[in-house]
């Protein structure tokens, strides 16, 4: 794209964006979105403030099951900071959480979603609450606690965002802005506890494993969580 053209993806977006706001249906164009979203960093052509102009377009589209790198949307829709406002977050998170209740997303979307909602919609709207319970939903929180048990991190730094790591200064005060509520924290611990996953893991293992995969998975299942009983 030329740099008229780049802007008039943003002009675009915009435009829908403001529909939304005012009521009325509007999906703008995958190309435009990702172009607004890979732009919106800094030196890059777009301001914090002309990215928050594009979240209602982004939550549009998330409803109507589009795909994004959702962690990066996430991480920049925080990075933006007072630019966006919490109610514009919110909705963002609320949409990919209804995605993740309707089992439209992978468990890398689906724990990019957590840790983003559980940061950004209210305490008492129980964010976790369909994750948790939903019975549909016992494959994605199998392969959840595999990814989480395979990952090695602790439960503090596997839900901080993939792009901040602790490392980086900046990112440690970013998400000092957007703490987890307590309530959040204890349900995800008492999710991703050890006891829990190793049950979890054993019982859907029969069931959800790649049988393609399953023998290097059984090995590093069993080194993390030595003694765990996955059967034949």
């Amino acid at each position: 794209m030329t740099a008229p053209e780049s802007r008039e993806s943003f002009e675009r977006v915009v435009a829908l964006a403001e529909t939304r706001r005012n009521g009325a249906p509007a999906l703008a164009d995958v190309d435009d979105l990702d172009w607004c979203l890979f732009h919106s960093f800094p030196d890059c052509e777009l301001t914090p403030k002309d990215f928050a102009r594009t979240l209602p377009a982004f939550t549009a589209a998330l409803e109507a099951g589009v795909n994004f790198d959702l962690e990066l949307l996430f991480v920049r829709a925080l990075e933006i900071g007072e630019a966006a406002s919490a109610e514009s977050r919110a909705a963002l998170a609320r949409a990919a959480l209804a995605r993740l209740a309707a089992g439209a997303l992978d468990s890398s979307d689906a724990i990019a979603t957590v840790r983003f909602a559980i940061r950004t919609v209210p305490a008492g709207e129980e964010p976790l609450a369909r994750l948790l319970d939903t019975p549909a939903l016992e494959a994605l929180r199998w392969q959840m606690s595999v990814d989480y048990v395979l990952d090695e991190r602790s439960l503090e730094d596997y839900l901080a965002m993939s792009y901040l790591r602790d490392t980086d200064p900046d990112a440690v005060r970013l998400l000092e802005r957007f703490p987890i509520p307590a309530a959040h924290r204890e349900q995800l611990a008492a999710f991703f506890a050890d006891d829990a996953c190793r049950a979890r893991i054993a019982a859907g293992f029969g069931s959800f494993a790649d049988p393609a995969e399953s023998g290097l998975l059984r090995e590093g299942l069993a080194e993390r969580l030595p003694g765990l009983a996955l059967g034949n």
